[in-house]
């Protein structure tokens, strides 16, 4: 039983890293506390079971499949460009408090989440819930399902390490430190906060429609992921990628055990629990990135 929970606990703990992963690129890149996130989370696991079954007719089930996961992402990409269009590009050229960026990020979370309530109902939507054990011994079991979580989220995370090392990731955490000296030093903050905000939502995105496969996905959840994610992200360093993957396993870890040697009510106090403990103790997080500081 212990074990089949460490399993589950690595699985959920790779799904959420990819959500806090996203909320860690948006957040550096805009400064903005993307509550939308959840949002985009919800959105694309409506879209790709609405288009699933629109397409479904049409095309073969691997075609159909793959296209409807394309369509879904390039759907909510477009949706956190006009988010960023129309609200979080004004307030940063407005230089408004961040208090106002917050309480427009839940804005557009509301905005969105009404919306897919008001096109589909408040009903759940479950994506397949097929599914066969591929792994059975004495210790734990593992589904098909499982499995191809388990393998995508470490490859979107290895792909997370090699896009780290590129110029674009470079850019983020430039901006994330001082958006007048990156610009004076060529870096185009508009494009650099684009990339953030549609790379961390894809990554939400995934994460979702791998969610969905598993368990029942409703409207109000994403607000509860995203969160989790957020405690992640400042438990672990905001300007530590492999610190919030960290913090994401110790998350995951607390949430799972708790349920089977507390209760599921106590899973949440624990973890805001962490996050007040390790703010009182450490500032910026359990893994922080020093800064350099060059002057002239």
């Amino acid at each position: 039983m212990l074990t089949q929970i460490l399993l589950n606990s690595i699985i959920s703990a790779f799904l959420l890293s990819l959500v806090a992963i996203g909320f860690n690129l948006i957040f550096n890149a805009t400064k903005v506390f993307h509550l939308a996130h959840g949002a985009m989370y919800v959105c694309t696991v409506y879209c790709f079971y609405a288009l699933t079954k629109l397409l479904k007719p049409i095309f073969s089930s691997g075609v159909t499949f793959f296209l409807s996961i394309f369509l879904s992402l390039l759907i909510i990409s477009i949706l956190i460009y006009i988010v960023e269009y129309l609200v979080y590009r004004p307030l940063y050229r407005k230089k408004v408090n961040p208090t106002i960026s917050l309480i427009s990020s839940l804005g557009v979370y509301i905005f969105i989440i009404n919306l897919i309530t008001f096109i589909f109902g408040n009903e759940s939507v479950a994506l397949d819930n097929n599914y066969k054990i591929v792994i059975t011994n004495f210790y734990f079991k593992l589904t098909d399902i499982e499995l191809m979580h388990l393998i995508i989220s470490i490859v979107l995370i290895i792909s997370i390490f090699f896009f780290s090392r590129t110029k674009y990731y470079t850019n983020i955490r430039a901006i994330s430190d001082n958006y007048t000296v990156a610009e004076k030093f060529g870096i185009n903050i508009q494009k650099t906060r684009i990339i953030a905000l549609i790379v961390g939502t894809i990554l939400v995105g995934i994460a979702g429609i791998m969610k969905g496969y598993e368990v029942a996905i409703e409207p109000n959840i994403g607000l509860n992921i995203v969160l989790t994610a957020s405690v992640a992200v400042i438990v672990g360093g905001v300007n530590s990628l492999w610190g919030t993957i960290i913090a994401c396993f110790v998350i995951a870890l607390i949430e799972n055990y708790s349920i089977k040697f507390l209760s599921a009510q106590w899973k949440d106090l624990l973890t805001y629990t962490m996050l007040v403990t390790v703010l009182l103790f450490y500032k910026q997080g359990l893994i922080s990135v020093k800064q350099r500081i060059e002057t002239r």
